[in-house]
């Protein structure tokens, strides 16, 4: 069936011949080329006359930078603190606990006696606080640090928004 089929198509393209233009072909397609030419110098014309008058030229209202820079100022946002007060607390009260934990551990044997009253009890407090883990005195530290990147950023942020 298939060779049947290129059979037909082959005879079909052999009975097929190539379009014949007219007489006038070459003349009539020339015309419109030149018609369509002078239709566009006429547009050119008809275009440069018209912004030449300057009919078309719009001039902005007095107001109208005025309204731009209105919409393009920079909007105001509201600088949230990177550590919430929920974190706040959690610190305040592990630097509490921290205090009172230091009430409570025994003295080391080694404490000095000094003649005030002052100076016993931060030689004490001192003493207790050596005597604590180091991850107690690392971990004020590192939020002492965020603390003061968080102050920072807010500044440097601030001073951003208001372009100085």
């Amino acid at each position: 069936m298939e060779e049947n089929e290129e059979d037909m198509l082959g005879k079909l393209l052999q009975t097929v011949k190539p379009d014949v233009p007219g007489p006038d072909f070459t003349g009539s397609v020339m015309k419109m080329i030149e018609l369509n030419v002078k239709q566009d110098h006429v547009k050119e014309t008809a275009l440069k006359e018209l912004l030449q008058n300057r009919i078309l030229i719009e001039r902005p209202s007095k107001a109208f930078s005025r309204n731009i820079m209105r919409q393009i100022a920079p909007v105001q946002i509201k600088a949230e603190p990177i550590i919430s007060l929920k974190t706040w607390y959690m610190i305040a009260a592990s630097v509490a606990i921290t205090i009172m934990l230091c009430f409570f551990i025994k003295e080391p044997q080694a404490a000095q006696h000094t003649s005030s009253l002052t100076d016993q009890a931060l030689n004490k407090f001192s003493a207790k606080l050596e005597s604590l883990p180091v991850i107690y005195p690392a971990t004020i530290f590192g939020v002492a640090c965020l603390m003061m990147l968080d102050y920072i950023l807010r500044e440097v942020s601030e001073k951003r928004m208001m372009g100085v």
